[in-house]
């Protein structure tokens, strides 16, 4: 028997909502993790930004960030810092005004641009959009394990639900004495955020 276009596109619409369940409750089943793999957001202006959580149920072992800034100069002139926000709400698509951080953990002062990986470039998909990477403009990179955030020691275990954005605040000045402003517009800030769950 020979099926119609629409009863074709039906079956595999249908062939793939299976497989998206199959893959669900066998993702279920797995070791409870609070590894988050690679969050990553961007904007042209800004910058990409990344952050992924490794650890095990609710005890994190380690956060790491990364930030590819949008040009060799971006942060020419500023001291600026790597900043961990710590919520109880879901803050993606919310100011810090609807969705209060309940905890900040500031990286250590860095000054002038990450060094520079080369003169080649990749294209990077973060959250299935496409962006051209060139490895001259820096890859800043932190993590939590190295002692990277003075105040935040890991492994430590966060209640569930808790989320941990990561993102970067530059100084109006090089000795970092001046006003700290957070990478982004004034309604939304650069921030790559993921949620510790059991």
């Amino acid at each position: 028997m020979r099926l119609g276009r629409t009863s074709e596109r039906w079956l595999m619409r249908f062939a793939a909502v299976a497989t998206c369940a199959v893959t669900t409750v066998v993702g279920a089943a797995s070791p409870s993790l609070a590894s988050s793999g690679w969050k990553w957001t961007q904007n042209t202006q800004y910058g990409v930004q990344g952050e992924a959580i490794d650890g095990n149920g609710l005890t994190v072992d380690d956060v790491l960030g990364r930030f590819i800034p949008p040009s060799r100069d971006f942060f020419t002139g500023h001291a600026w810092r790597f900043v961990i926000t710590r919520y109880s709400c879901d803050p993606r698509h919310h100011s810090k005004a609807a969705c209060k951080p309940q905890g900040i953990y500031h990286s250590k002062l860095r000054k002038g641009n990450p060094p520079a990986q080369g003169s080649s470039c990749v294209s990077l998909a973060p959250n299935g959009i496409g962006r051209t990477y060139c490895e001259e403009f820096g890859l800043a990179s932190v993590y939590a394990s190295h002692s990277d955030y003075p105040g935040l020691t890991v492994p430590r275990a966060f209640a569930s639900g808790t989320w941990l954005c990561t993102e970067i605040q530059l100084n109006s000045n090089t000795a970092g004495t001046g006003k700290w402003t957070y990478n982004g517009n004034a309604s939304n800030d650069l921030r790559a955020c993921a949620e510790v769950k059991a």
